[in-house]
């Protein structure tokens, strides 16, 4: 099975919009589309639970706010994460996910500068749900069967990072401070719930 996949990024100057005291940052887009009819859409989906620079974002100093979500309408020959199975296949699978950021913080953006300072809540919420469908002609041809997994994540966190680029020279640092619980329900297993808390220095 092959895939056409499309990662867009508009230039700073388009994506980066001011008005006033209210400043937009569009998200990018990223599409995958398989060779045999699946699709992933992806509109701002964050990078990582403390980096949204890939979604949508809305400042009204002093208060910041982004988010992001994905959809997938797949199969088991090109979704990961499902579990292994014989004499049968997942067939639909669906995948959506959706991300929000809030909080208080300021970003800039200006050509050779980026800087920014936040305190935000986070709230990210995924799941998978696939039908198993047995191969035919066999005696249990009409027992399917259904796999879910949904995982939630509540986090607290703290980051401030600025980089100065010139292009042959750059310099640039980040700092995050995080809290964070999540928690996983997923078919015939048990519910694990973690709780994390770090600092990371680059």
């Amino acid at each position: 099975i092959g895939v056409y996949q499309m990662e867009l990024q508009l230039p700073d100057v388009f994506r980066h919009l001011e008005f006033g005291e209210v400043s937009i940052t569009l998200p990018n887009i990223g599409v995958k589309i398989y060779t045999n009819g699946n699709f992933y859409l992806d509109l701002g989906w964050p990078a990582s639970i403390s980096d949204f620079s890939r979604s949508f974002t809305i400042q009204v100093f002093p208060f910041i706010g982004s988010g992001g979500f994905y959809f997938a309408s797949l199969t088991g020959a090109t979704a990961s994460g499902l579990p292994a199975v014989q004499r049968g296949v997942f067939n639909p699978v669906i995948e959506a996910g959706i991300a929000i950021s809030v909080g208080v913080g300021k970003t800039i953006n200006e050509g050779i500068l980026k800087a920014g300072l936040s305190l935000t809540a986070i709230g990210m919420f995924q799941g998978t749900y696939a039908i198993f469908t047995p191969n035919p002609n066999t005696s249990y041809s009409n027992e399917t069967d259904t796999y879910y997994k949904f995982s939630g994540t509540l986090a607290l966190v703290g980051r401030i990072y600025g980089e100065v680029n010139f292009a042959i020279i750059s310099a640039s640092f980040d700092i995050t401070a995080y809290i964070m619980v999540n928690m996983v329900v997923e078919a015939y297993k048990a519910i694990p719930i973690y709780f994390e808390a770090g600092v990371s220095v680059r």
